[in-house]
């Protein structure tokens, strides 16, 4: 057995590390047990052969699909090139039938690549709503309304302050809203602002998680954060994944704008930090359907990438994914769009000097 076969072959409680809090929301590499009963592998290098993909790794994902008892749900990520997945897609009906996001995330060796991901689920994971309903409830790209910069301008007149740590919030604020929505308990929210303390002292491409508080006053209105996972190309290089995530805004503040200001601000937090970088960031983001957290996510400037790839579609929905309590029924796991800044987006809406306004007057 290859070591790759010793690392993701076996899939039982012993050979997968678990989640540890306030690990990062895109996950670490390899093959860990996630929360929601889900085990990820990400993979630890593009992919080098599509024939050990084909033949070895999507085989073994769907193995004893029928049986599974101590995961729900499996998934993997791995970044290829567009022709290896062209030709992945080609050779593969199980990829076909599970492949769920396929994201353009630059080039490398001047080949333009994706970051794919696949999700197979056991009996249990079947979507709310079919998925051809979701891709055209959230097929619209119309783009903000106004520049995020312009966004958190107005509120910024209107008396809210964005503030970008949790030195002076108290821990209950946070988890009055992660808590019931997101499951937070009070050790993340702890881990969390341990991080932001920490890394402070460290270069700005090196950070590897961002917060955003709105405040009125001294009261937490709305949240966003994002969280970094470096996936390796080879020689050194890498490219950074951004998962933009738990954004939420108290129920009688909805409807003001808060929640795509708090998650404009991350974006710029991030998108300066990191701009030095060779590869440019991806910011990411898995937008909850049965809220429609996607209509945020283009209220900040992301989109839904081409759902096919080549003659072959790429829903761009994780089925069943996570909980989360927005108070909607059905109660409990959910189906999402992912959504991303592209390139040109970012350029648009995230240059140096609407970043600048962004964070101008950072608390």
């Amino acid at each position: 057995m290859t070591m790759l076969e010793r690392q993701i072959i076996p899939i039982t409680s012993e050979e997968a590390n678990d989640e540890q809090p306030m690990q990062p929301g895109a996950g670490n590499l390899g093959l860990s047990r996630r929360s929601y009963e889900r085990l990820y592998y990400n993979a630890r290098r593009i992919l080098r052969s599509v024939d050990y993909y084909v033949e070895r790794i999507l085989p073994w994902a769907v193995k004893h699909v029928d049986d599974m008892h101590e995961h729900r749900r499996r998934v993997g990520r791995i970044v290829m090139t567009n022709g290896q997945l062209s030709e992945a897609l080609q050779r593969s009906k199980v990829l076909q039938d599970n492949i769920e996001v396929a994201i353009s995330v630059g080039t490398y060796n001047g080949e333009p690549i994706v970051m794919c991901m696949w999700g197979i689920n056991n009996h249990r994971g079947q979507t709310i709503d079919p998925v051809d309903v979701i891709q055209q409830e959230t097929e619209y790209q119309s783009g903000p309304d106004s520049l995020p910069s312009e966004r958190v301008d107005a509120l910024r007149r209107e008396g809210y302050q964005f503030v970008n740590n949790l030195d002076d919030i108290e821990t209950d604020d946070v988890l009055s809203l992660w808590g019931p929505i997101f499951e937070w308990p009070e050790q993340d929210i702890n881990a969390l602002r341990g991080r932001l303390q920490q890394q402070r002292d460290l270069p700005p491409d090196e950070r590897s998680v961002w917060f955003t508080a709105d405040m009125d006053g001294s009261e937490v209105v709305a949240l966003a954060m994002a969280e970094r996972l470096n996936l390796p190309l080879g020689n050194g290089e890498s490219i950074s994944v951004v998962e933009s995530t738990e954004w939420c805004v108290r129920s009688e503040w909805q409807g003001r704008g808060l929640s795509t200001g708090a998650t404009s601000h991350v974006h710029a937090q991030v998108l300066t930090d990191l701009a030095s970088l060779e590869h440019p960031p991806v910011i990411v983001a898995e937008t909850n359907f049965t809220s429609r957290a996607d209509r945020t996510g283009h209220g900040v400037g992301m989109i839904v990438a081409p759902r096919s790839a080549e003659s072959f579609p790429v829903p761009q929905v994780l089925r069943q994914n996570v909980a989360i309590g927005d108070g909607l029924r059905p109660e409990h796991l959910r189906d999402f769009t992912m959504m991303y800044i592209p390139s040109e987006n970012a350029a648009q809406y995230y240059s140096p000097e609407h970043c600048e306004k962004i964070l101008g007057r950072e608390v």
